[in-house]
């Protein structure tokens, strides 16, 4: 069964989820009266190019990386629904899935489609808003220090 559920039509298409962000992200500016306001957006990120070893823990992709990806990347981005054709839920699908060439580039935020995607710098990613700081800043320190699987 599709996350959307096949009696809601099945799963929607790259072009449905943009024009259905699109549309949502658009309420910022002319929202629907009957729904409270927005909340104001994060704060900016941090950029690439700073990215810093999260305080208190040795960066790892199984403890730290991984579930950031199973619990806002895989609804989307797993073995039977690879959206941009990108899998998040393994070290070697992170690594090698992705349709326009790896979405990680080892050592390489500025270059890696993933960072730019989580920092809004190309579309944003998770559709449902930015990831929380601390969690940019997990997934971007693992691509600084090399994206080992550790």
């Amino acid at each position: 069964m599709s996350p959307l559920g096949d009696i809601n039509g099945g799963l929607l298409s790259t072009d449905e989820i943009d024009a259905l962000v699109a549309f949502i992200r658009s309420w910022e500016a002319n929202p629907p009266a009957d729904l409270p306001p927005l909340a104001p957006p994060a704060s900016t990120p941090t950029p690439v190019a700073s990215a810093q070893q999260p305080s208190g823990t040795p960066r790892s992709f199984s403890e730290q990386v991984l579930p950031i990806f199973e619990a806002k990347c895989a609804i989307c981005h797993n073995s039977q629904m690879t959206l941009g054709g990108w899998d998040a839920t393994s070290y070697e699908s992170v690594m090698t899935s992705g349709t326009n060439g790896p979405v990680v580039v080892a050592g390489d935020t500025a270059n890696s489609i993933l960072a730019q995607l989580i920092l809004g710098k190309q579309g944003l990613m998770p559709p449902s808003g930015q990831l929380p700081e601390n969690e940019l800043q997990i997934i971007l320190y693992w691509i600084a220090a090399g994206a080992d699987n550790n």
